[in-house]
């Protein structure tokens, strides 16, 4: 009877703890759904957000990307051919310093004739009168000194087109690829050497030797220039 009245209770207590339960769970269930309703809603935002950052960075890189290939396209056409003149100039201003030459015969000139042509080869007013002046009173000597000036000015002229093609390949660089930036440093080496060596050619006893080595290096350059011009046809032109 007794072991009957404990289990009455028992089961009274599990009962009433199940109603309270459902009781509880009746008044506080739509509350805790809508928590959790809005956290779900809030974590997508969020991710909605995240994404919509992303995607912005996304674009925003491939435009850059776009601009900046633009522009490198547009600037290769324009710098390109200009490097590719340069170079072209400064070679064949670089390889007519020596070899086989035309020379005015000034012996067959008066006053006058020399005097016409030193001012067509822009020489300052000063200098004209004092060769002239010379040039009556020793014909040869002023002669000498005529030749000599014409070969410094026409090394004068070849270091100025060399070092313009070398300041557009420093200052424009940043355009040409890899192959070309080190093809065209190649070339500019080459131009130098052609240039000192003519410079000094004859001076001393020594250079004489390296006459052959002189000469490939005459013919490596207009090989080289053109290897870079090949290249530069393909990167402007890419089949």
């Amino acid at each position: 009877m007794l072991s009957a009245e404990l289990l009455t209770k028992s089961l009274g207590v599990s009962g009433l703890s199940l109603i309270l339960l459902i009781i509880f769970g009746f008044l506080f269930w739509k509350p805790f759904l809508g928590l959790i309703q809005r956290s779900i809603k809030k974590d997508v935002e969020k991710f909605k957000h995240e994404l919509d950052l992303q995607k912005e960075n996304i674009r925003y890189d491939l435009n850059k990307e776009m601009i900046k290939e633009q522009f490198q396209n547009t600037s290769i056409q324009t710098i390109y051919p200009e490097m590719m003149e340069k170079l072209i100039i400064s070679e064949g201003a670089v390889q007519n310093l020596f070899g086989f030459r035309y020379t005015i015969n000034f012996e067959d000139f008066g006053p006058d004739d020399i005097r016409e042509y030193l001012i067509d080869k822009n020489f300052t007013i000063k200098l004209i009168s004092e060769l002239v002046y010379e040039f009556e009173s020793d014909k040869k000597l002023a002669i000498k000194k005529i030749r000599s000036l014409l070969r410094e000015g026409e090394f004068q002229e070849v270091h100025l087109k060399y070092s313009e093609a070398k300041n557009l390949f420093l200052t424009k660089g940043l355009f040409f690829s890899t192959e070309i930036n080190s093809k065209i440093e190649e070339i500019l080496n080459l131009i130098f050497k052609i240039y000192i060596y003519s410079k000094t050619f004859g001076k001393t006893r020594e250079q004489k030797i390296d006459l052959k080595l002189f000469q490939q290096d005459k013919e490596s350059l207009v090989i080289e220039i053109k290897k870079l011009e090949k290249i530069m046809r393909s990167e402007l032109y890419p089949s």
